[in-house]
């Protein structure tokens, strides 16, 4: 008798970047520049937390530049809570916006 595993894997992945800033917004001129993914492929349905501030309560991203095919919500909370804000294909928003886990809805 063989038992049979599958492994469930997104139904989709879009391929683009999220680019953003990150650091400590106190002190935006020592701010580093982001990317995810590295592999390029963002899977959908999923809620990222951004690897560089994960963990780290005064650290944030902002700044968030949509680079990939489908709209994303970028949230102000790790596992995407609190305030969202949709960033548009395409779209760059300003230094204002900072967040800490994003998502990219099917």
């Amino acid at each position: 008798m063989a038992l049979l595993m599958t492994l469930h894997a997104p139904a989709h992945a879009d391929h683009g970047t999220i680019n953003y800033k990150y650091g400590n917004p106190l002190q935006p001129n020592q701010a580093k520049t982001g990317v995810y993914p590295a592999n390029l492929e963002i899977p959908e349905d999923q809620c990222i937390e951004v690897p560089e501030v994960e963990g780290k309560p005064l650290q944030t991203a902002w700044a968030p530049e949509n680079r990939s095919q489908s709209d994303i919500f970028v949230y102000t909370e790790p596992e995407c809570f609190d305030v969202r804000t949709r960033v548009k294909v395409g779209q760059k928003l300003g230094n204002l916006v900072l967040f800490k886990s994003f998502i990219q809805p099917s």
